[in-house]
């Protein structure tokens, strides 16, 4: 087929962004440099100031592109980038909308890759097509120089059902993806994360995003794709990919964030997956894997020795408590029979 590099499908952009400025200008000067550029690209801000905009506004004259702003809604001092979400994706110009993090760093081919497959496989339905993660760097050296502590971390979330990095984009019995970073063809998977996502706007016609998650809103990708999945089809193509530096920037406190992907997790688990023995086993056992987890450091062999005389565990303690606060207040929802809130 021959497929050119003009667009035949108009490409909206949605980032969402809060106070990454450097993250956020690495991103869009990577979109800058695409092969096939986008029409649109959507800022979501839950940012402090308006130098993001101005910036994103700055960055994008004479380019072509348009900028559509929109200032992230927070209700009693909740985030709330789901219902966000749902109401930009409504208006967008895109054909195809692709979800990226402020802090990822497109290769130049990324958006052209994903029209591709979606031009080569507009015969089985493909609403959904998502990229490849490229680790940082940093990460890639780590890999390289201590293969023994990398094996072993990715044999243990494997071992405890955890999300990791050579699966194959399906769901877990534990409520956990995988993901297919590591696969060099283009598969089937059934779930994409917003980072790296692209979908069709003619989902949202028939889907929308949780407006229950809030804030970082953990999860709130898997439960959104895993749902569409279930009637339609996505494709993970290794040809288009990105960078993900995985900026610790403006994120919540450790102890909040782990209580908050506890109840997540939980919740996602007993929306979307059947409530077999088998499953809720496999709930409690991926639980138990991240809490015990949390225990060691895979940083160096070091790290790991002082883990194992419980040294680690003391300065991992406030993400310990999270987690412990998050169980504890799933135990109350049971206890009361009331639905958990985020």
């Amino acid at each position: 087929m021959n497929f050119s590099k003009k667009n035949s499908y108009l490409v909206s952009l949605l980032i969402s962004t809060k106070n990454r400025l450097q993250d956020l200008k690495e991103c869009i000067d990577s979109v800058l440099i695409q092969t096939a550029k986008p029409s649109e690209i959507i800022l979501v801000d839950a940012s402090d100031t308006h130098e993001s905009m101005e910036m994103v506004k700055e960055s994008l004259m004479n380019k072509g592109i348009k900028l559509t702003y929109y200032k992230q809604e927070v209700v009693a001092g909740k985030i709330r980038k789901t219902a966000t979400w749902n109401k930009v994706v409504r208006s967008a110009l895109g054909d195809i909308i692709i979800f990226l993090d402020d802090d990822v760093v497109l290769e130049k081919d990324y958006i052209y890759q994903i029209l591709k497959t979606y031009h080569e496989n507009t015969e089985n339905g493909i609403i959904g097509v998502m990229g490849r993660f490229k680790n940082p760097r940093d990460k890639e050296n780590m890999q390289k120089e201590r293969p023994f502590l990398y094996s072993l971390k990715v044999a243990l979330y494997k071992y405890f059902l955890l999300p990791h990095e050579e699966g194959n984009g399906f769901m877990q019995p534990s409520g956990f993806p995988t993901y297919p970073t590591l696969r060099n063809n283009i598969i089937p998977v059934e779930v994409m994360p917003t980072g790296n996502m692209s979908i069709k706007k003619e989902v949202f016609r028939e889907f929308t995003f949780d407006e229950w998650f809030h804030g970082y809103s953990y999860q709130e990708d898997d439960d959104f794709s895993y749902r569409v999945s279930r009637k339609y089809k996505f494709l993970y193509t290794p040809f288009a990919a990105l960078v993900h530096k995985g900026s610790a920037t403006a994120r919540d406190n450790i102890e909040t964030l782990e209580a908050m992907k506890v109840i997540n997790h939980y919740y996602f688990f007993k929306k979307n997956m059947p409530k077999s023995l088998k499953n809720w086993l496999a709930f409690i056992w991926s639980e138990c894997g991240l809490l015990f987890l949390r225990c060691f450091s895979f940083s160096s062999l070091r790290n790991l020795s002082l883990s194992l005389v419980g040294l680690t565990a003391f300065k991992n303690f406030p993400a310990i408590k999270g987690r412990i606060h998050g169980y504890n207040k799933i135990l109350r929802s049971l206890l009361i029979k009331k639905d958990i809130e985020p």
